[in-house]
């Protein structure tokens, strides 16, 4: 199992480990993205000035906002996905791992894999949701199986 370093994400992996006694390793890689001045408020509070960078749709933030908001780009998040699924395919091509991340993370991370360029394709998954995403060592083919499937209790 591999985990964000942040709390939320590291309390989810321990419930989800309960009893398993799977090692867990925190990857900074798997943070959430850092919105900047904007962390920690709802996007369209935090663009309340600027109402153009907040998709009215989704209520998620434009990639235009990291420039008024000093966050981090879509892109940059991309690519810090993109380079950890990598890593996992080339150092552990046959293994099975559980991510436990943040939701633009895992949107991200979608967004890598299926090289797209446009991150309106894909809402961020909600809480406790679940994507499996699987990566081929061999052949490097990917195949989204699902994505931001709700969890029943």
């Amino acid at each position: 199992m591999v985990v964000s370093p942040l709390g939320r994400a590291k309390q989810t992996a321990e419930i989800l480990n309960s009893g398993r006694g799977v090692p867990i390793v925190e990857d900074n890689r798997l943070r959430e993205i850092s919105y900047g001045d904007w962390d920690g408020r709802p996007h369209q509070e935090a663009g309340g000035a600027h109402p153009d960078l907040v998709d009215l749709h989704t209520g998620e933030v434009l990639p235009e906002y990291a420039g008024v908001a000093h966050g981090e780009t879509i892109l940059h998040v991309a690519q810090r996905m993109g380079n950890f699924m990598s890593d996992y395919v080339v150092n552990a091509p046959k293994d099975r791992i559980i991510v436990v991340t943040h939701g633009f993370s895992i949107k991200a991370a979608i967004l890598a894999a299926v090289d797209a360029p446009d991150s309106r394709l894909l809402p961020a998954p909600g809480n406790v949701s679940v994507t499996k995403l699987e990566i081929v060592g061999e052949t490097g083919h990917r195949y989204l199986w699902y994505y931001n499937r709700g969890l029943t209790y």
